[in-house]
């Protein structure tokens, strides 16, 4: 059974479920997300931001 947890995906804005994932990122932020895509796609927006600096 697939039940939300109310946290909203910081990637897409779906609801995540138990399915989810959660992301640490270098400056230490934690990101849920709602599956392994959105998890892909927020990691690579903070290197893409790291390598910017």
């Amino acid at each position: 059974m697939t039940g939300a947890f109310g946290l909203v995906c910081t990637v897409c804005g779906n609801t995540t479920t138990e399915d989810g994932v959660s992301v640490d990122v270098e400056s230490g932020d934690r990101h849920v997300v709602c599956c392994s895509a959105c998890a892909s796609d927020i990691t690579e927006r903070y290197e893409r931001l790291a390598d910017s600096d």
